[in-house]
């Protein structure tokens, strides 16, 4: 029997990591575009790398760009995990995963998330479709939101 301990406890152990995050869920996003002077701060002055907690970027030396705040409640254990902002960029059909690998507290927290640099270029555009997911470290989808146009079908067929 102590044989089977050692050999089912990394089996336990991702299981209950799974079951930690197994309640959380996105209470609420505001999607947006900010500009880099959204962010100044007296400490900006001080320091020129400095990030407001919660803030994620997937350019994080470029301020500007598009945003998602995401809202997310946890009633589990705190956890690593990643949040997913798919987006489907203006003029195409394809979507790009950008991946926020975050701590999930237990609790309530906000997580503001940016697509900066080459990433969004344009204050004038939005995108066409979006989705959040929140996914445990398993890889497990824990949470998610999306647009409305996220959920909609393809068309299909049509007349010309």
């Amino acid at each position: 029997m102590r044989l089977l301990l050692p050999a089912i406890a990394p089996l336990i152990l991702a299981s209950s990591l799974a079951a930690a995050g197994a309640d959380a869920r996105i209470e609420r996003v505001w999607p947006g575009f900010r500009t880099a002077d959204s962010f100044a701060r007296i400490r900006d002055y001080f320091r020129s790398d400095a990030m407001d907690a919660g803030t994620y970027r997937t350019q994080p030396v470029e301020r500007a760009g598009y945003y998602f705040l995401v809202r997310v409640e946890n009633d589990g254990l705190e956890t690593e995990a990643t949040i997913v902002a798919s987006v489907i960029p203006p003029g195409s059909t394809a979507a790009i995963d950008h991946l926020f690998p975050v701590r999930l507290s237990e609790g309530g927290q906000a997580f503001n998330l940016g697509l900066t640099g080459t990433h969004w270029l344009s204050p004038d555009t939005h995108p066409l479709a979006w989705q959040i997911r929140v996914l445990a470290p398993g890889g497990t989808v824990i949470a998610e939101s999306h647009s409305f146009l996220w959920s909609r079908p393809p068309e299909q067929g049509g007349s010309d």
